[in-house]
């Protein structure tokens, strides 16, 4: 993938790369494979059934995801989720999670790009 493409759309490429022991390869491996990622769908889903310890599992894996891809705004979104969801903050959600999924949006108009 083009570098110049991921910093233009916040990606922390350089930290990123230094995650994967500085193995570019890999790392757009992993960056490819996450096209393919239905945590943010799973989310959702169990938003829609209430079910708040699965959205919580969900976004806290897909947190770990993002912030391992350099994906920093994702980041933190997926976070402000995990806060209210352990605060137990639930009235909060449904809108926190229409965050998450503009921001899975916009990632994902990446690899339409590419």
């Amino acid at each position: 993938m083009d570098e110049q493409k991921l910093r233009a759309a916040g990606i922390d490429y350089k930290g990123a790369i230094e995650r994967f022991a500085d193995n570019q390869v890999l790392y757009e491996k992993y960056l490819l494979r996450f096209e393919e990622d239905t945590h943010c769908k799973d989310a959702m889903a169990a938003l829609e059934e209430q079910n708040y310890d699965e959205v919580l599992a969900q976004v806290h894996a897909l947190k770990g995801m993002v912030g391992t891809l350099g994906m920093m705004t994702y980041y933190k979104v997926c976070q402000d989720v995990v806060d209210a969801l352990r605060a137990k903050k639930y009235d909060t959600i449904a809108g926190l999670m229409e965050k998450v999924q503009e921001e899975q949006a916009r990632i994902q108009q990446i690899y339409k790009d590419k």
